[in-house]
């Protein structure tokens, strides 16, 4: 970082070359294809004077969390905050996974790829967003007709730019604030505190300007931009962050939080689906549960990396039709990695639908990972921890040229249950137990899994009662883990918990890894490394206070001649 504005300059020269080529639309789908102008057909000022630059500039913000520009920002999400957790284990068998592995077993060193991902990507968006920020104000002047359209993109910029920040705070920590799209020499790390502050601040005047539409005002082909209700739901989020890093405050962080998930609550933006198990469903992209959505439209080229997050997440094996043959990886299936832990499935409690909806065990089947559209039945003898993740494994094959999953970021279910964890820390328990039980009655009401009929008991989960302040507490956190599970947010809630009421985040994972999977499914053709010996436990060291952050990607500290400093321990 000679130039901070370039963060990371293989990042950033590749995210300009790609840019003469695609671009992707805040909605993210094929109808929004409007190629604008290019950087470099124009003078940079005439550029930033029209309406189609800055919608350009808006839509790579957008695009830097897209697979165009890094094929890997939803693996790092998911590797940092559920393979990294009690959650899941790494599990796959690829020779890609050494940076997953070593996630995975806290072997976690500044020059892990993945780790960088969420830096260069979060920066690249930051750095788009400053651009609409700081450059919207001459495309008005020359555009007066088109006000309202450009003050919605810097209302957009905004929102898109605290999510960025809050995604940094919370992984690493201290970060560089960085405000402006000009010229920046190296900076140093910011204040935690001061970072979620800079994210409150940008979503306070995003919400301030009237300048964000609701979700039901953004036409169906925009789907996919941050709304109105985006910006509150993002503002709850940050303020239960900001309670865990200043915790003499927490209280009032508390409140703030609450009030956020309130408003948009009693708004009706969002609501959940009937069915959780219709989450998971291909079709079903930018629902009424969707928060903030990222989606990978069908430009005609490199199609298979569309989904490639989603292939990474999928079970690599199934059996030959009749035999106990496996039939190995082709390019339709997946990778086999986030493999839910013994201790997560031991989680649910007993008849919850929800656990054969997120989580694959031996004898289920699918058509999911073949063209053939017969019922395969899953083969695990390559799985770590002995089952598969599901929710992104849906019942329909994935055809590279037709359809893609998109990466569900933050779910209305996840704000209602930040908004109950709020309410009950400051007192509010009746809106605790509502917005608490409106997510166990979604699950309550869900079909059953296929083959798993029985499994599933009428009741289950039962509406909470208790206004005890510490049991609802309680619930209210293993609510969130099965709600949520292995969907990349675990890790962080055990950090931001971690000291708190008798929690303990090395306790927690050391224990869980301890508890090995089931044994191996044997094959009729398996390879050596299948056996008849039980899968074992995973020994990990999980250090503290070292491993409550990710370390600060090595490229970054040199760039900048240590005006970064390292986090402690790395």
């Amino acid at each position: 970082m000679k130039k901070i504005k370039e963060f990371s300059k293989i990042q950033y020269i590749k995210s300009l070359i790609l840019s003469l080529f695609f671009i992707v639309l805040a909605g993210c789908n094929d109808d929004l294809l409007e190629i604008p102008t290019q950087p470099g057909e124009q003078t940079d000022v005439s550029f930033y004077e029209s309406v189609d630059g800055i919608n350009h500039f808006l839509n790579q913000a957008y695009s830097a969390y897209g697979e165009y520009f890094s094929m890997h920002f939803p693996f790092g999400y998911y590797t940092l905050g559920s393979i990294r957790s009690d959650d899941a284990w790494a599990g796959g068998e690829y020779n890609q996974s050494g940076d997953r592995n070593d996630i995975n077993e806290f072997r976690i060193f500044s020059d892990n790829g993945l780790v960088s991902d969420i830096w260069n990507q979060c920066y690249l968006s930051i750095r788009y967003c400053n651009i609409v920020i700081d450059n919207t104000k001459f495309a008005i002047e020359k555009n007066p007709s088109a006000e309202e359209r450009l003050v919605n993109y810097i209302a957009q910029a905004r929102v898109l730019r605290a999510w960025g920040y809050f995604m940094l705070a919370r992984t690493f920590g201290d970060v560089p604030l960085l405000l402006t799209s000009g010229e920046l020499n190296n900076i140093p790390r910011d204040p935690v505190i001061k970072v979620y502050e800079q994210a409150i601040t940008d979503l306070e005047t995003a919400i301030s300007s009237g300048n964000l539409k609701t979700k039901q005002q953004i036409p169906d082909e925009f789907q996919g931009q941050v709304s109105l209700g985006t910006a509150y739901a993002f503002m709850a989020k940050t303020y239960m962050y900001m309670a865990a890093a200043d915790p003499s405050n927490a209280n009032d962080y508390f409140q703030e939080a609450y009030d956020a998930a309130k408003t948009l609550i009693s708004s009706g933006e969002f609501e959940l689906l009937q069915d959780y198990s219709a989450l998971w469903e291909l079709e079903n992209k930018f629902t009424s549960e969707s928060v903030f959505e990222i989606g990978y439209p069908n430009f005609g080229v490199n199609k298979l990396h569309h989904h490639w997050y989603a292939t990474w997440l999928r079970p690599r094996y199934i059996y030959t039709l009749g035999t106990r043959e496996y039939q190995a990886i082709d390019g339709n299936r997946g990778w086999g990695f986030n493999t839910p832990t013994q201790d997560f499935v031991n989680a649910f409690e007993d008849g919850d639908p929800r656990l054969h909806w997120t989580v694959w065990m031996q004898g289920d089947s699918t058509t999911g990972l073949t063209e053939d559209g017969e019922m395969h039945e899953i083969c695990f003898f390559a799985s770590r921890s002995g089952y598969y993740y599901r929710k992104t494994t849906v019942d329909q094959h994935f055809n590279s040229n037709k359809v893609f999953f998109n990466f569900k970021v933050y779910r209305y279910a996840d704000l209602l249950l930040i908004g109950a964890e709020a309410a009950n820390e400051i007192g509010e328990s009746a809106d605790a137990l509502t917005w608490l039980n409106m997510v166990r009655e979604r699950a309550r009401n869900t079909p059953a899994a296929y083959n798993h009929e029985d499994d599933k008991v009428d009741g289950v989960p039962a509406n909470v009662s208790t206004m005890d302040q510490t049991q609802l507490r309680d619930i209210i956190r293993h609510e969130r883990r099965v709600e949520l599970g292995c969907e990349g947010e675990r890790y962080f809630d055990l950090v931001r918990w971690h000291g708190t009421h008798g929690y303990n985040l090395k306790t927690i994972i050391e224990n869980a890894y301890k508890i090995p999977g089931p044994d191996y499914a044997l094959t009729t053709n398996a390879p050596a490394a299948a056996s008849e010996e039980p899968r074992q436990p995973l020994d990990v060291d999980v250090e503290l206070p070292k491993h409550l952050l990710a370390p600060i990607p090595k490229l970054e500290i040199e760039l900048t001649d240590g005006v970064l400093v390292q986090n402690p321990g790395y």
